[in-house]
């Protein structure tokens, strides 16, 4: 989600044992990392194999292997690469950091978390290796020793990264407000990054803020316009403001990039929140339009009247209710969810709007 994993690891500091890789082995290291950073990443590991031919000894060319197939998704090659590397000089951190990022590629997070910490052992003043720490932290649910992790990295070199990580850990903690201070932390860092966008935008929706939230989204959404996660969520944004049909453009635009994946991923993400925040009505809310979405009625339902239980006097929550309660033919309980919206604020045009579409559909006059 936020790109901490995105980059190779840090390059080789110089060892003794690198005097001993012969100078056609090393050429050959030095085309194949011409190759990684052309994004050739198949071909500098097959270019490495070359230089293992010659050298097969060398932690250094074990490395840098790891490194080009794990960059090209070949995770059990490159953990294979790694741990070989390892073998021959053991304790160097920049070898256990990046064997953690291949574990980490095979869903293995327990195992390179253990790494990890052995890397932070070697090197205690390595921010990356406190970043990699915090988001493998944050990925096995463990929020609050994740945000420790993104703040160790943090005071160590205050980073975009550190400062997302934390902010999305806070926000799956239920501590919004706090989130949001550190994701506007990391947008004034680098205003045109779009994890910090979509972030915030999540926070501020946790917070009740649709307006704010939609402004962070739709930026996310400028940044990235073809993130199906920034567009769902920008949906919900603007099913939360009663806007939809700008919100079904959204979703339309989800679904073709993969609308189901983020639907999930951000209902997995709000049921979390709410299991942290269960009295936090904007959550409740947010689930119950994106089960909307996924044609979830009944449990939509369900979400939607806990979330105007938890705030009663919200017209917009009412208002919510009616439209759960209209897609389902309960014409009835929408009209009097409506009347309660408008009881609340008599000049809600959502709702006066919402009423007499309702009435035409039970054939009224409106």
């Amino acid at each position: 989600m936020t790109g901490e994993r995105d980059a190779p690891g840090p390059m080789w500091p110089p060892g003794p044992q690198d005097a001993d890789i012969p100078d056609a082995a090393e050429a050959r290291l030095r085309d194949a990392w011409s190759l990684h950073a052309r994004g050739r990443h198949l071909d500098a590991a097959e270019a490495l194999e070359g230089a293992l031919e010659i050298c097969p000894g060398s932690a250094k060319i074990h490395y840098f292997a790891g490194v080009s197939l794990s960059s090209a998704g070949h995770y059990a090659r490159a953990v294979a690469a790694l741990e070989r590397a390892e073998a021959i000089e053991p304790a160097r951190a920049n070898v256990l950091a990046e064997l953690a990022r291949a574990l980490h590629g095979m869903r293995r997070n327990d195992e390179a978390l253990e790494v990890l910490a052995r890397a932070a052992g070697i090197d205690p003043d390595d921010a990356a290796i406190r970043l990699a720490m915090g988001a493998t932290l944050r990925e096995l649910e463990r929020h609050g020793e994740a945000l420790e992790a993104f703040g160790a990295s943090e005071r160590i070199c205050a980073s975009y990264g550190a400062r997302v990580g934390a902010g999305v850990a806070l926000r799956m903690m239920g501590r919004h407000a706090e989130a949001a201070s550190f994701l506007r932390r990391a947008i004034e860092m680098d205003p045109s990054g779009f994890a910090a966008r979509l972030e915030a935008g999540k926070a501020l929706s946790s917070m009740g803020d649709a307006e704010g939230a939609l402004g962070e989204l739709e930026r996310a959404v400028s940044i990235d316009a073809g993130s199906a996660e920034a567009r769902f969520w920008a949906g919900l944004a603007l099913r939360a403001l009663g806007r939809d049909a700008e919100a079904r453009g959204h979703f339309e635009a989800a679904r073709e990039g993969g609308g189901q994946q983020a639907a999930e991923r951000a209902l997995d993400e709000l049921v979390q929140e709410s299991q942290r925040a269960p009295d936090n009505p904007a959550v409740h809310e947010r689930i119950a339009h994106a089960l909307m979405e996924i044609r979830a009625h009944g449990e939509a339902l369900d979400a939607m009247s806990r979330s105007a239980a938890l705030d009663p006097q919200s017209a917009r929550v009412h208002c919510s209710l009616a439209q759960v309660l209209r897609e389902m033919g309960r014409l009835g309980g929408a009209l009097e969810a409506l009347g309660r919206a408008l009881d609340i604020d008599p000049d809600s045009a959502r709702a006066r709007d919402m009423r007499d579409c309702v009435l035409r559909d039970l054939g009224g006059a409106g």
